[in-house]
Formats: C-alpha cells, sequence, structure tokens
C-alpha cells in the first residue's frame, strides 16, 4: 500500500495520476504493425487511424530481403492530386514502378521499405496540403499543419519503429501535389527526414532556414501550366540565400509531369540512398 506524506490523500494521488496519463499519447508503446503478418516481395494495403478518428489509408512494401532487424531505409511516397480522385487502397505500386524506371536502380542493390499514404476524401478535400495544385508559393501555418500531413507524421516514426527500418536513412519523394506535401512534411518535421525529393511542387520560403542542411534534389518543368515553376524555384532561391545547396533540376519547356524525368535521372536513385540524418547540418531561419 502507497505511503501518505504531508497533505497527500488517495484522491490527491488518483487525481495526478489521470492527469499523468492524459500525457501519454494512448498508443506509445503500442505496435501499429506485426512484420509477422506482413507479406515481403509484395505490398500491404493497411490503414492508419489516430485518435481523433482520421483514417490514412497506406501501402507498404517490404522487400524480399526484409527481416525486422536488416535495419533498411524508408521511402514515404506522396502521390498527386490526380488519385485522390479514385480509390488506390489495395492498388499500391506507384513507388515500386517509380524505382524500377530509374536504370541504376535493382531491388537487390538497393533494398527498401516504401511507404505509400493514400488522401482520403473523408477529411481531404485538395489533397495533402488543401491549397490546390495552382496556388505556388504559400505560407504555413506552424500550429496547425494539414490534416493529411499530420497524418504522414504520425504514421512514419510509429511504422520505423514497428518495422525495425534505419531511421538515420527515411527518406520522402512526391510529385505534384505530393511535391507540396514533401516541402510541408520536411519543413515541419526537418529531424525526421534524411533527404527530400519534391517533383513540381511549392513551398513556403519563409521557412527555408529550417531545411538549409538537409539534402534536396528537386525537379520541375520550367512550362508548368499546372503548378508554377516559381513553386519549385522560390524555395531554391530562399535554402540558397541562406547557405543551402539544394540540387535541382530545371526542365526546360518541361511540362507538369516532371516525375518522368526525374525518375529516369540514372544519378536520382544512388544520391538518394547515401544520404543519412548524421550527415545534415541543423539551421533555423
Amino acid at each position: 500500500m502507497m505511503a501518505m506524506h504531508g497533505n497527500l490523500n488517495p484522491r490527491t494521488i488518483i487525481c495526478a495520476m489521470l492527469a499523468f496519463a492524459f500525457l501519454i499519447p494512448p498508443w506509445a508503446g503500442a505496435e501499429l504493425v506485426s512484420p509477422a503478418n506482413l507479406r515481403t516481395g509484395a505490398y500491404n494495403n493497411l490503414e492508419y487511424t489516430n485518435v481523433t478518428g482520421n483514417v490514412l489509408p497506406y501501402n507498404l512494401y517490404l522487400p524480399v530481403a526484409y527481416t525486422p532487424t536488416s535495419n533498411l531505409p524508408f521511402i514515404v511516397q506522396v502521390h498527386g492530386g490526380g488519385p485522390i480522385a479514385k480509390d488506390k487502397r489495395g492498388k499500391g505500386g506507384s513507388c515500386k514502378t517509380y524505382l524500377e524506371k530509374n536504370p541504376s536502380y535493382s531491388e537487390a542493390k538497393f533494398p527498401c521499405v516504401l511507404c505509400e499514404p493514400i488522401a482520403n476524401p473523408d477529411w481531404c478535400k485538395s489533397c495533402w496540403d488543401e491549397k490546390g495544385w495552382n496556388t505556388g508559393t504559400h505560407q504555413h501555418d506552424m500550429k496547425n499543419p494539414p490534416t493529411g500531413i499530420s497524418l504522414i507524421l504520425e504514421l512514419v516514426p510509429r511504422l520505423l519503429k514497428d518495422l525495425g527500418c534505419d531511421t538515420n536513412r527515411c527518406y520522402v519523394v512526391g510529385e505534384s501535389n505530393g511535391g507540396y506535401a514533401t516541402w510541408d512534411l520536411i519543413i515541419y518535421r526537418p529531424d525526421l527526414f534524411a533527404a527530400a525529393v519534391p517533383i513540381c511542387g511549392a513551398g513556403d520560403p519563409s521557412k527555408a532556414g529550417l531545411i538549409t542542411g538537409m539534402p534536396i534534389w528537386a525537379f520541375h518543368g520550367t512550362a508548368d501550366k499546372w503548378v508554377p515553376f516559381s513553386g519549385t524555384k522560390d524555395m531554391i532561391d530562399a535554402l540558397e540565400a541562406r547557405g543551402g545547396k539544394p540540387k535541382h533540376t530545371y526542365i526546360e519547356g518541361g511540362d507538369h509531369h516532371a516525375w518522368d524525368p526525374a525518375w529516369e535521372d540514372p544519378e536520382l536513385v544512388p544520391w538518394l540512398f547515401s544520404q543519412t540524418r548524421a550527415q545534415q547540418t541543423r539551421a533555423r531561419p
């Protein structure tokens, strides 16, 4: 039996315990996925439901070589706005398809876990950042990230832990509205990702100081009629002005489909997998 000291009484102790309990997320310590229940060499079609009831469907690919102790890299691939009009649940495969377009890639050489979140129309109107495709450069509300961005940032750390992936090599890539989301994710959680590949997206240049030390390779077609080319250029210029050294490929006369030349670039995959969080320098605005 617990001893009482001073003015403490059982009611005080119970109230203190309840207050402490609310500081701990309900899922703390709980396993989200069990590797024993997942298929390797194939996509697993899953859902994450957060404490407020929002559901994030996602496709998860484990390579043939995966084991819970293999400490593999982890790629988050964020789709564009087009697929929101379709039900992608159970279909999966876009990140794997992109990787296989790259002449430098083979699963044997670059084994990794792939996570493809799927925007849910239940909470999403214009895909991940709720800004719309044509917005271009915009500002972030750092205290209130969009629902989809919050859900991805809740999901990824738990998957890294449950799957035993290398937290030093967590990457994010995305095209179109997923390019917006890529900039969003690294701005909201620069400590989580080792590198980013935003393709034909846009971000908030005023927050560039948060990510000057992160390896970034951005792609955009200069004639893009869907997402303004300035959305990428503004971010690159802001990073360089703050001492960052992002890579960028501006596809002269290129249209919105910049993901094709991006993923076909033979240098992209080796570059991405060579990045680690330990190599980054941290900076602030």
